[in-house]
């Protein structure tokens, strides 16, 4: 076991401790350890919320029996949702505090306290961001930027932090480029916006980092762009899935994520991650995502037990996003035993290899 897994386990269990079903860092860690291998697994401590409140980010497709007909692509586009309307920007101030309490491996951070002011006219905001621990501050960082739809930036908060300010709601958020952080957040009422604050664990090396974020309509943003995504539900579970070839990332958002670059259609005969619930006997959850290049079309997916379900979803760029889920005794358990499809060419592609 290397520091990183270590990380993730203690994080993982720090960021699910609210959270009524059972999730088992090690099974995590075992099932994931491929997906890993190809880029560090994001970890759920970032963003977990926001696999428990995920937007509508797109329609879906469902195939639920194993052998059945297969599922219609499905075009997603984001749609705002009227549950989590985002506020409108309006001038005045706004003061709030962000707990960053926790710690990297049994060690506290750097500061574990972000005191944030904010001040806006209705078109522009300036938020002061004044990191604490136990009360000394010990950095201070000050973010000035325009209530339009420009991309927002990352502005360091001394050696091991970042903040950033994003119009209007945001729903869950992850920093890319580090390998381990925490995150919090705190909507800035009613000035539109809302300040995203990352503790890191390794210094800071700000030219690197990206972040992504759900917004209050359900879409997926990041620094670099809107992020190709689609909404499934699959065994009954609804799940975010997205593909960005700027972040280098695919995978579940809210969960876990592996590299574009080197990505392979057959990855999704190995690995995937796993859940545990219920207690006795203990029931795992495994789920693995796979893209197809665009125009893929009769995808056809077997499972290695009928118990579960799978699911495409074509995203906006044209990638043909496949996620399967299947129940099991075991976190060891091989989840996709075949997959084929047509290419936009017309030739067919089966793994394993026929």
């Amino acid at each position: 076991m290397n520091d990183l897994e270590e990380q993730l386990r203690t994080d993982l269990r720090t960021a699910t401790s609210d959270i009524g079903s059972e999730l088992d860092p090690d099974a995590l860690l075992r099932v994931g350890r491929r997906v890993r291998r190809n880029r560090v697994v994001r970890r759920l401590a970032v963003s977990v919320a926001a696999v428990l409140a995920v937007g509508a980010i797109g329609r879906f497709s469902l195939n639920s029996l194993i052998g059945g007909s297969n599922p219609a692509v499905v075009v997603a586009t984001p749609s705002p949702d009227a549950s989590s309307p985002s506020a409108p920007a309006s001038p005045g101030t706004a003061q709030q505090s962000i707990s960053m309490a926790g710690g990297f491996n049994g060690v506290a951070g750097a500061f574990n306290e972000v005191r944030v002011t904010a001040t806006s006219n209705g078109t522009t905001i300036t938020a002061r961001f004044l990191a604490s621990l136990d009360g000394t501050v010990v950095a201070d960082a000050t973010v000035t930027r325009q209530l339009d739809g420009s991309r927002p930036e990352l502005v360091r908060l001394g050696s091991h932090g970042v903040v950033a300010v994003v119009p209007g709601a945001v729903r869950g958020q992850s920093l890319y480029g580090t390998d381990a952080s925490l995150s919090g957040r705190a909507t800035l009422d009613p000035l539109g916006a809302t300040a995203l604050v990352f503790l890191t664990e390794a210094k800071v090396r700000a030219p690197h980092l990206q972040l992504m974020w759900e917004d209050g309509g359900g879409a997926l943003q990041s620094t670099l762009g809107p992020v190709p995504s689609a909404r499934v539900t699959v065994d009954g579970e609804e799940v975010v899935v997205f593909r960005s070839e700027a972040l280098d990332s695919q995978g579940l958002w809210g969960s876990w994520s592996s590299a574009v670059n080197g990505a392979k259609p057959s990855d999704m005969l190995e690995g995937g991650t796993a859940r545990g619930e219920g207690t006795a006997p203990k029931e795992w959850r495994l789920t693995q995502v796979g893209m197809l290049p665009p125009g893929s079309t009769d995808v056809s997916l077997t499972l290695a037990s009928a118990d579960g379900g799978w699911a495409q979803a074509e995203l906006p760029d044209g990638w043909v996003a496949v996620v399967a889920a299947m129940r099991s005794t075991s976190d060891k358990s091989r989840l996709v035993t075949s997959l084929s499809y047509t290419d936009a060419k017309g030739v067919r592609h089966s793994y394993p290899s026929k």
